[in-house]
């Protein structure tokens, strides 16, 4: 190096400097190499410039590289940008060469011929995966004349022939167009070869080596290429050394621009589960009129010269049922008992088992409306309206909301502008967001004057949401406080005594703020965290405080869609079920004890600044499992937590950990629940075979809160034989990693169990025995009828037309996509999802075909008659006999040409 051209600089400490100098004096080429992810990550933000990361897997290593880190980096190979940021294991990392880089690489342009079959061939050599839905980096599906790829971005294109007719960016969760574009590089999805990162960079690239004592460190750590490789490497190029330790350029740091981080998007994959029935051959299934029984696959047939699709349901006794698709909805997935009683066609016992259901929920709806409405009686606080400093607020929220998050906000902030006292539950899985939301709540009513309590159920959690709102509120002069066992004597004295005087005006804590000597001056709003793990004389005082206090409570209890729609009209409540905009997938992999993959899992999350969560559920033996690890990563700093320790030193550890005093926690599950630490982006879980499908789907939920990739390594040791039992449950959490796919784990046991929590347990017992999906129907027809609604849904309403209607095979090829697209069909109910729902159909799979026309004629048929709260349109021999809720009947004669005509003539009937 020193024979080299080589500028050295000092005095440039943070990621921020360094970016505004090469910003400032670097014009040429720049590839910027720093010795950690996190750096590079940071002047890459800051220079709005490509980042070239590090593979997530080491050489040999028994999975496959992170497909989205292999997608970023074949994007920089195939047209190296000019200014490149990327640590230092990524680019010593051996790659393609320039010639195979440039021979794999295809342009696809509109207009252009090409043969679907040929680039099916070239997807499949670039690595590309075929799926029959695209929602991960490295697939690609074909649906007639339509071609989705996702390499970097999602691309869909759409052929006439062998035509390019137009090229698309879609969004994988919704599959949805976003917009046009001219033409796109169609790149590998696999990384292989054993050249240089180095070859692919122009000549009069300039080096820029950050803090080269600390590359070496990393080299000497990584322990598969040296520090001399790097400047074997870098040789024919100028370089520039940023260093503390050598005589160079002093840089005045005031001299230069301040620069802002900018957070570059990426596309998110995940499919939204509307869009694929989880339905297969031999699942349990439930249907209203008949109970529960066992779905045989979809069957097409012809009766009186009209071909319909149909779903075919067997009952006990080989007793079988052909649904048409128009009362599809009338079907559930069952989810429940493992292995429910299957039930006969036309038996009396499954209309006992309904009827017994429905007088509970009588019950349960009575008694919830009751509450509402003595709730509805009380008057309470009204706070004013929104203030400029709420709204400033607001702006300093590090994230962007999702709707679900803005809408359970509007809901809050409306019901503390009402006289009425709130009493609002807000759902929401783990990191999804609700804290903000109390947050909001919180500064509302401490900056009107009114105090705040906020109640956890456990001194680690009432710390952890003390360090929050701290953190949010330390513009404001607003007085925040905790009460809890870190606290002396002296202190929770001092703090009891300014209670009173409103010197407080937000304090956090456990039951102990439910305790007499608290005594609030002026207290507007309760928010309780997790109320279910209260005990009975806790939830009697919460109850009194409920009369005209404001109390927001909160829950990760699963509570699905379906759920929050059948409550909502009865209770009051907020569903964030939508995973924050930068959210992704958590990684999950089932691997053997390795000591060399252990090594590496926490070098690479230490590498990007992030800490590690290693779960060992054995108190005897955590000790000895620690001193494994530290023997591996002995620079390591490493902290046991496990629940037989005192609760003050526990809560210690866990702040300090908070805190980023420790680089690695290996504890029991006391991690379980309720933790929020976005820095923990790694979780190893020890001997996962253990652990029951939920409470690992729980426990993984710890990491995977910000905006960074989590990983999760589920280990079983080879010496020890593994149950199948045990194996099949670990391949199903590796398989479900997908956002929310906790309200399918288990059997949704997740569901049931948090079901139970809200509703009462004797309520668990009835979702059992109708399935969860039924018993939520069933909920939403028992509220309307308590509340005197009489309007039909649309899986009432029923339109029995002898017209050819259904989807054919080669237009969705996938019976899991054609049943859901058949489902949501027959459940459509107003104009605007049926208009949106013809869109999506063109843009997913092309021109809408004949028989799919009829159909979408029919479910507007549906729609005009459940407005006309009409009940059944039948068709018999030449007569249209309508039905309405009300028990009138009528029958008209009609005759018509076509279906066209018959379509027009019914729709003028009503």
């Amino acid at each position: 190096m020193d024979n080299q051209s080589k500028t050295i600089i000092n005095n440039l400490p943070s990621s921020a400097t360094k970016a505004a100098w090469i910003k400032e004096n670097i014009k040429q080429p720049i590839l910027i190499i720093t010795s950690h992810t996190k750096d590079a990550t940071e002047i890459s933000q800051y220079l709005l410039a490509d980042l070239f990361p590090s593979p997530d897997t080491i050489p040999g290593e028994e999975f496959a590289p992170e497909k989205e880190l292999v997608a970023e980096r074949v994007q920089v190979l195939s047209d190296v940008p000019r200014v490149v940021v990327a640590p230092l294991k990524a680019v010593m990392w051996k790659t393609f060469d320039k010639l195979k880089i440039k021979k794999s690489k295809l342009k696809i342009n509109i207009g252009d011929n090409l043969d679907i079959e040929k680039l099916v061939s070239k997807l499949i050599k670039l690595g590309y995966k075929r799926q029959e839905i695209v929602g991960e980096r490295g697939e690609f599906a074909v649906r007639g004349g339509i071609v989705d790829i996702f390499h970097y971005e999602p691309v869909r294109i759409e052929f006439f022939g062998d035509k390019v007719e137009s090229i698309r960016i879609f969004d994988a969760q919704t599959q949805l167009s976003v917009n046009k574009i001219e033409s796109f590089d169609l790149l590998p999805i696999v990384e292989s070869g054993n050249s240089s990162f180095f070859e692919h960079l122009a000549e009069d690239t300039i080096i820029f080596l950050d803090e080269p004592m600390q590359l070496k460190i990393v080299a000497e750590q990584e322990g598969y290429f040296s520090y001399m490789e790097l400047i074997e490497q870098t040789k024919n190029f100028k370089i520039i050394v940023n260093t503390s330790f050598e005589e160079g350029i002093k840089i005045d740091l005031s001299k230069l621009p301040v620069f802002s981080l900018k957070k570059k998007k990426t596309a998110k994959e995940g499919i939204n589960r509307s869009l694929l029935l989880e339905l297969k051959d031999g699942d349990y299934v439930v249907h209203e009129n008949y109970g529960i029984g066992l779905y045989r696959g979809m069957h097409k047939m012809e009766i009186d010269q009209v071909e319909q699709e149909y779903l075919l349901l067997e009952y006990a006794q080989n007793d079988q049922l052909y649904v048409p698709l128009q009362q599809m909805g009338l079907v559930e997935k069952y989810s429940g008992n493992p292995f429910p009683k299957i039930y006969r066609l036309h038996g009396k016992e499954w209309k006992k088992t309904r009827s017994k259901v429905k007088k509970s929920l009588q019950v349960l709806t009575k008694d919830l409306l009751f509450l509402y409405a003595i709730r509805n009686k009380t008057r309470g606080y009204a706070f004013p309206g929104d203030l400029q400093a709420q709204n400033e607020l607001a702006i300093t929220f590090p994230y962007e909301e999702t709707k679900d998050q803005e809408k359970a906000i509007k809901d809050v902030m409306s019901d503390m502008e009402s006289d009425k006292p709130m009493d609002r539950l807000v759902c929401g899985d783990v990191g999804y967001g609700k804290t903000e939301v109390a947050i909001r709540a919180a500064f509302k009513a401490a900056t009107s004057g009114k105090q705040v309590a906020v109640l956890s159920p456990t001194t680690i959690l009432a710390q952890q949401h003390y360090a929050t709102f701290c953190d949010r509120l330390k513009n404001y002069p607003v007085k925040i406080e905790v009460l809890s066992r870190f606290k002396h004597k002296n202190e929770q004295k001092k703090i009891i005594e300014k209670i009173p005087t409103g010197e407080i005006d937000i304090l956090i804590g456990t039951h102990r703020l439910l305790s007499k000597d608290i005594h609030f001056k002026d207290l507007g709003l309760l928010i309780v965290d997790e109320e279910q793990r209260f005990g009975v004389t806790h939830k009697e005082k919460l109850k009194q405080l409920r009369k005209n206090v404001d109390v927001i409570t909160l829950t990760a209890t699963p509570i699905p869609r379906t759920l929050y729609f059948s409550l909502s009209g009865a209770r009051d409540m907020s569903l964030i079920n939508t995973a924050p905009v930068d959210r992704l997938p958590i990684r999950t992999h089932v691997v053997a004890w390795n000591n060399d993959l252990i090594k590496e899992v926490i070098l690479r999350e230490l590498d990007r600044g992030g800490q590690v969560y290693f779960v060992h559920n054995r108190v005897q033996t955590i000790d000895t499992v620690a001193k494994r690890i530290r023997k591996l990563v002995p620079d390591v700093k490493i902290a046991i937590g496990h629940g037989q320790m005192q609760e003050d030193k526990l809560a210690k550890i866990m702040t300090d950990f908070q805190e980023k005093k420790y680089d690695i926690l290996v504890c029991t599950t006391i991690i379980e629940s309720g933790l929020d630490i976005p820095n923990v982006n790694t979780m190893i879980i020890d001997h996962a075979e253990c652990f029951g499908l939920a409470q690992l789907y729980q426990l993984r939920g710890r990491v995977g809160r910000s905006s960074n990739r989590a990983y999760s390594y589920l280990l079983y040791h080879k010496e020890e034989v593994l149950k199948e039992e045990a194996l099949k449950r670990l391949k199903a959490i590796q398989e479900f990693t997908e956002l929310g796919s906790g309200y399918r784990l288990a059997l949704r046991d997740l569901e049931i169990r948090g079901s139970g929590t809200l509703l009462g347990a004797r309520q668990s017992g009835h979702i059992v025995s109708v399935g969860f999906d039924m018993y939520c129907d069933m909920l939403e027809e028992a509220v309307k009828k308590a509340k005197g609604i009489e309007e039909p849904s649309a899986r009432q309403v029923v339109v029995d037309l002898k017209i050819s209607a259904f989807i054919p095979n080669d237009y969705i090829h996938d019976e899991r996509q054609r049943v859901a697209t058949y489902r949501r069909l027959t459940l459509l109910d107003n104009r605007q999802k049926f208009k949106e729902m013809k869109e999506e159909m063109e843009d997913r799979y092309g021109e809408i075909p004949k028989p799919l026309k009829q159909l979408f004629d029919i479910v507007d048929i549906k729609i005009k008659a459940q407005e006309k709260g009409i009940k059944l349109i039948k068709e018999e021999k030449y007569k249209i006999v309508i039905e309405w809720f009300d028990g009138k009947h009528k029958a008209y004669k009609i005759k018509a040409a076509d279906t066209l005509e018959k379509v027009l003539r019914i729709k003028s009937l009503f």
